[in-house]
């Protein structure tokens, strides 16, 4: 017990002693968006032992390996596999690094086009980055390469204000990202969580300020801004009408907002804090996901077509039986292409699959640490594959399942332990897929976000490609 009378916590490994209040705090999600000791809570943590029966240990410290290797060329990443004969990264190498905001990275985001890239976090400013067309890209040969590795993390004296592009040592190095931000909006006091595009270009912002703000790409200023009562955890467009957007706060309230005049359309209350949603596409449902592990399902329209919030049921984001059946925070969820699944993160270090027809869990994915921060998964244009940060370091990436891996009743696993992953120097906030701006089939582009305010962009070279 400590002087204030807490139970204090020793750490087996390093023997230091931590307070139990400490200890809650570097888990509770809340504090880890608020606070700005973000990266020390986070590798003070310690991360639960997953099931026996579910999770198997990743390859013993391989990830302590340089992730470039020379065998391939400057800027090369090796990607490792568990339970896994091939890989989809056979020739992955680090393209491009942009040193965008100062402090964490909380959310990045592609429009739907996928021209603009949009990015928030800690230092109150949204960036919005244009995407170089395939004419556009610069490529820079092997010989224009200085032969010293340069070091791509921790540097102050780069900055959104100065030169964004910060140098790297790669033999595919190129500009897919323009490192001049196309807007940068300062409208915000206070860190910004999410954001979400409509499909004509209008941003939302969430803040921790207690306000939604609208933004127009074509525009420099705020369009309008939405108080609440509390901080503003998530908000997203009404897929059919980018004129109403849903959003949810720490006071538990779901509301339903006209984002022309600018009023409420409908409120309700959750009984638990808000951190996740969603809206299908056709725009009828909107699903919410809770700090307590739970996803709720409501009705956006009532039998007159008014606009509404009403109920229809939940589900509980857990495992049957051991620790993780309690339930935890859930982190994200996103839809699947076909729109017929949906993604569901949470802070339990799983994501899981369900179908939207009946809310059945159709898969789980187990490999990748979530167990304090806003992580969460997402798929590939094509819905084949599902990519996800992590609090190792390191980048996840599945394989969905597919007829092959189907039982005799035609339902798919339930568990997909096999993944790839490669590992990076700093924590990554975010990772997703991005779009495909050359012709090549092949090629497969990741953007990541990091703690230290960069946007990291890897892409799958086709074989055979001279640089």
């Amino acid at each position: 017990m400590d002087e204030e009378g807490n139970l204090l916590i020793k750490n087996l490994d390093t023997g230091e002693r931590t307070s139990i209040k400490d200890i809650e705090k570097a888990f509770d999600p809340l504090y880890l968006q608020l606070s700005r000791t973000w990266e020390r809570q986070l590798n003070e943590s310690e991360s639960s032992d997953s099931e026996d029966e579910e999770v198997k240990k990743l390859p013993p410290k391989e990830h302590t390996e340089d992730y470039r290797s020379l065998n391939k060329g400057a800027g090369y990443i090796k990607v490792f596999t568990r339970g896994r004969p091939t890989r989809e990264l056979n020739n992955l190498f680090f393209v491009q690094c942009i040193q965008a905001h100062q402090g964490p990275i909380w959310c990045i985001k592609l429009n739907n086009s996928g021209r603009y890239l949009a990015s928030c976090g800690s230092d109150y400013i949204i960036r919005v980055w244009n995407l170089c067309s395939d004419s556009q890209i610069t490529s820079t040969k092997s010989s224009d390469v200085d032969e010293n590795t340069h070091d791509v993390e921790g540097r102050s004296d780069v900055g959104p204000s100065k030169n964004c592009d910060v140098d790297i040592h790669s033999l595919y190095k190129k500009e897919y990202l323009n490192p001049r931000p196309l807007r940068e909006w300062k409208g915000h006091c206070g860190d910004v969580l999410s954001l979400d595009w409509s499909k004509n270009d209008f941003l939302l912002s969430a803040s921790i300020d207690k306000t939604v703000k609208l933004w127009h790409v074509s525009s420099d200023t705020c369009l309008g801004s939405f108080q609440h009562a509390d901080f503003v955890i998530c908000a997203c467009f009404h897929p059919q009408d980018e004129r109403v957007f849903l959003s949810g706060s720490l006071d538990e309230k779901l509301q339903l907002w006209d984002a022309v005049d600018k009023v409420v359309l409908s409120t309700t209350e959750t009984r638990d804090v808000i951190t996740a949603l969603a809206i299908t596409e056709d725009g009828r449902q909107a699903l919410v996901g809770s700090y307590r592990g739970q996803c709720k399902v409501y009705y956006l329209k009532d039998e007159k077509g008014d606009w509404c919030i009403q109920y229809i049921t939940q589900f509980d984001v857990r495992s049957r039986r051991g620790k993780n059946s309690r339930g935890s925070k859930i982190s994200g969820i996103c839809f699947s292409p076909k729109g017929d699944e949906f993604l569901v993160s949470s802070n339990d270090s799983r994501m899981r699959c369900y179908r939207l027809d009946d809310f059945s869990r159709s898969c789980k994915y187990i490999g990748h640490h979530n167990q304090s921060s806003q992580i969460y998964g997402t798929f590939y244009k094509d819905g084949s594959l599902i990519i996800s940060g992590s609090e190792d370091k390191a980048v996840y990436i599945w394989k969905c399942p597919g007829l092959e891996s189907t039982n005799s009743s035609g339902r798919s696993k339930l568990e997909r332990l096999d993944c790839e992953y490669f590992v990076q120097d700093a924590n990554l906030t975010c990772a997703i897929f991005g779009p495909v701006i050359t012709r090549e089939k092949d090629r497969i582009v990741i953007i990541c976000s990091t703690q230290h305010g960069q946007i990291r962009i890897f892409e799958n070279i086709v074989v055979g490609e001279k640089p």
